[in-house]
């Protein structure tokens, strides 16, 4: 999931509030400046709270370091400042683990991996039980490295100690989704979902690419019914996705459903009327309809917006031949044939097909 304040500020504080735990004291400006801190109710009255308490040198240390560290949470937003904030937290107190953690999500948010690495590493050391705040910006850090088992790994342990994290769902769907693990994504993405719906809008976006890329998956294993469930998904999620209707009309295409496939397709294109692929696949669809004229128009349209796709030039030829004009085919099969990769086996197929209408 993408790195937010909003996220980092309630978890972090969550985190800075447990680590103080303290009874309750009596309400004397000092008092107020650190409820008013801890409360973090608005940065406009949270902060200056927290600064006042910060910089009274007669306070408490430890009420210091944690008017430090939840500044440096409040502005994560401004992550060179809260690298400051954290950084004066653990001059007082070098063993107070989640500035740690804090600074290591500001560090991140300014591309210091190896600082925030270092960072994580302390604050394991630290509190060697770990904690699922270090866990979740350890994840995070993997996944600006790239490395999408170590995030799912990281998410998974946030999991095994709070089941119902939607933050961890997120993450590990999303590491998912990068490792092309469909399944897992949505089955992951789908319990976020359940556990957050006030996050739903940014987590649908994600369920969406899940459905998109297993459907995908699933047409290129053979399997259009499955791929037409997983589209059908897509659509509901966004159904104002030319993509998602284009995708599920080219299963309908393999399935043989081509009326189907119209259907979608021209939904894909009245949501966008320059989405070549979808011009493209309607075009297949009515040549399977034995419309010709209609197919010479999609791939004609399908050309005018991407003339690089030799598929669309070779089926404008079978539409050629069904009308027929002999001599628009062979010129079409030909410009496929250009377009064709010399390493792609259906080369033989192009040139037999040149050869029987030269003749």
């Amino acid at each position: 999931m993408p790195i937010t304040r909003s996220y980092c500020a309630t978890h972090l504080a969550i985190l800075v509030g447990i680590a103080f735990a303290q009874p309750a004291a009596a309400q004397t400006g000092a008092a107020n400046d650190l409820a008013a801190c801890r409360d973090m109710a608005g940065p406009d009255v949270a902060l200056p709270a927290c600064r006042r308490v910060s910089q009274n040198s007669a306070a408490p240390v430890a009420d210091r370091v944690e008017a430090y560290t939840t500044a440096g949470t409040i502005q994560l937003a401004q992550p060179a400042t809260a690298t400051a904030d954290f950084t004066e937290a653990l001059k007082l107190d070098p063993s107070f683990y989640p500035a740690y953690t804090g600074r290591a999500m500001a560090e991140l948010m300014q591309h210091q991996l190896d600082k925030a690495d270092a960072d994580l590493q302390k604050a394991s050391a630290l509190n060697q039980k770990g904690d699922p705040e270090t866990f979740y910006v350890m994840g995070l850090v993997a996944e600006a490295r790239g490395d999408h088992e170590a995030k799912i790994a990281y998410m998974s342990k946030i999991l095994a100690v709070v089941p119902d994290s939607y933050e961890a769902y997120s993450g590990r769907g999303n590491g998912y989704l990068a490792e092309g693990k469909y399944d897992q994504a949505v089955a992951d993405l789908k319990k976020a979902v359940a556990l957050n719906p006030d996050a739903a809008p940014v987590l649908k976006l994600n369920l969406f690419a899940a459905y998109t890329g297993r459907g995908t998956d699933r047409m290129a294993h053979g399997q259009p019914q499955s791929a037409v469930d997983d589209f059908t998904q897509a659509i509901t999620l966004d159904p104002q996705s030319a993509t998602a209707f284009n995708n599920r009309g080219d299963a309908y295409n393999m399935m043989e459903e081509y009326g189907q496939a119209i259907q979608d397709l021209t939904k894909s294109i009245e949501l966008d009327r320059n989405y070549a692929v979808a011009y493209l696949n309607r075009g297949v669809s009515y040549i399977k309809m034995h419309q010709p004229d209609q197919a010479i128009k999609d791939l004609t349209r399908a050309i005018a917006l991407d003339g690089e796709r030799p598929l669309a030039y070779l089926m404008r030829g079978e539409a050629y031949i069904d009308i027929p004009n002999k001599a628009a085919a062979l010129d079409d099969f030909r410009r496929g044939l250009a377009l064709t990769p010399e390493t792609d086996p259906d080369r033989a197929l192009i040139q037999a097909e040149i050869y029987n209408l030269s003749r």
